[in-house]
């Protein structure tokens, strides 16, 4: 959408990374502030792209998102500040989660009685990788699991119409040296939880977990609520049976691990994961 005063054309300017210089399209108005390529499907070509618009007034030149007086067509044009964008084909797996890309989002519980943990970011699979470590150390008395989460929404609203092709997730991570079975949640914004269970291994490991196998589960409440005796777990359709899981409501998913054993005083948890992708 483009607002302004007497604007006398506009102009998309594309490149991908590697490219010396920009294509250009002609923006057209499609009525109101709405303005678009006369036809898209001439440019859909997957990749990562950055692009820019110029908008050319009677009195000025613009180009956003800098907002500078100079178009990309200028020899001393700047590309340090461009809007970037990911095409992907049809059914391409999405990333859900990426340890680096992600690692400034994710939401950690409050520090309770139940546990204490430490988190870091660290190598991951290969020397290009990255991953989050997680050590959790259950108290004996410990009554609430150990989770984090991420806000996904976003990631999945641009295949929102393509859901219906992916079958399963697929997650990169081992365990640190200490046994476990960890779920992975999915919370949608109907307030359902629905979870499968996996178990890493001491080596990087793919684990593919089929969608089909993800049931009614309960889900954590993230960063905690407060007051302190409020609860802080969620059971909103534990006791519905063969609910309907719909991938276009997802909202978060949460990694949640619990207590391997009652009988010792501390019971640690440790694992690091890489990713979660849908396939």
């Amino acid at each position: 959408q483009i607002a302004g005063d007497k604007i006398d054309n506009a102009y998309l300017f594309v490149k991908q990374p590697g490219w010396r210089g920009f294509k250009k399209y002609i923006l057209k108005n499609s009525g109101g502030f709405n303005y678009e390529v006369d036809d898209t499907s001439k440019y859909s070509v997957d990749g990562k792209f950055q692009y820019c618009v110029t908008i050319n007034t009677e009195k000025n030149i613009f180009t956003y998102p800098s907002g500078i007086n100079k178009s990309p067509e200028d020899w001393d044009f700047s590309q340090n500040d461009l809007w970037n964008l990911n095409v992907c084909l049809p059914a391409e797996p999405i990333v859900l989660l990426d340890a680096l890309r992600d690692q400034n989002d994710f939401v950690f519980p409050q520090f309770n009685s139940s546990f204490k943990y430490s988190v870091g970011n660290v190598s991951g699979s290969n020397s290009e990788r990255n991953s989050i470590s997680v050590k959790v150390d259950f108290a004996r008395e410990a009554v609430i699991p150990f989770g984090f989460q991420l806000n996904v929404a976003e990631i999945i609203k641009p295949f929102i119409h393509e859901l219906s092709r992916f079958k399963s997730l697929v997650i990169k991570g081992k365990n640190d040296g200490s046994p476990g079975k960890i779920s992975i949640k999915f919370l949608t914004g109907d307030g359902k939880c629905f979870g499968g269970e996996i178990k890493l291994s001491e080596k990087w490991s793919d684990i593919k977990l089929p969608l089909e196998n993800f049931k009614n589960d309960f889900a954590l409440i993230l960063p905690n609520s407060y007051p302190q005796f409020l609860r802080k777990i969620w059971n909103g359709n534990n006791d519905i049976a063969n609910q309907q899981f719909d991938l276009s409501k997802i909202q978060f998913v949460q990694i949640v691990c619990e207590k391997v054993s009652e009988q010792v005083e501390n019971s640690e948890t440790a694992f690091n994961l890489e990713s979660i992708i849908l396939q």
